[in-house]
């Protein structure tokens, strides 16, 4: 494989209504608020060479197309500290999430990047000092939040020259 020229990420993007609520957090305690919308995060970003896309694309549709809508369930306030002080939702596992991380894994021409948490998560809160996150989750953690949504597509992103993500196409679940 030559030298890769994409950065891609799978992700979900929740309803407008969710995104509005979870940018209410975001857009102090997250500084990648400015670059991506809230999206669920289950499998780490990933490199590919140009020319792939088309072959990634359609072999992501021929997957995605005997896949049926599912539940997406928010649960609680989580942290990943000590790992990271990152700040998220979590979310309740669905086998949507491995199975898809199971083919993706078995695609031999990505590369996946380095990732923290296989746990299926929506961020609010990064890049955190300790005190910011102890407060922070001190807080949060005093409200219940919890939403259920359904979930019928999945969206293929690429991150740009200067950090933002944009869509690249959307793949609808049965």
């Amino acid at each position: 494989m030559g030298d890769f020229s994409m950065k891609l990420l799978l992700t979900i993007l929740p309803s407008v209504e969710l995104q509005t609520k979870l940018n209410s957090y975001r857009k102090r305690y997250d500084p990648n608020y400015i670059n991506i919308r809230p999206h669920v995060h289950f499998y780490p970003s990933f490199q590919l060479e140009d020319e792939q896309l088309p072959k990634l694309i359609a072999d992501l549709e021929k997957f995605f197309s005997n896949k049926e809508a599912f539940p997406l369930e928010i649960l609680r306030f989580s942290s990943l500290v000590p790992a990271e002080n990152l700040i998220y939702c979590k979310l309740e596992n669905h086998p949507f999430y491995s199975q898809t991380a199971s083919y993706l894994d078995d695609l031999t021409y990505i590369t996946k990047d380095t990732f923290i948490s296989e746990q299926p998560h929506i961020t609010i809160a990064s890049d955190l000092s300790n005190d910011e996150h102890s407060d922070l989750l001190g807080r949060v953690k005093l409200i219940q939040f919890s939403k259920t949504e359904q979930i019928e597509e999945i969206t293929l992103m690429q991150q740009l020259d200067d950090g933002k993500w944009s869509k690249v196409t959307t793949f609808s679940l049965k």
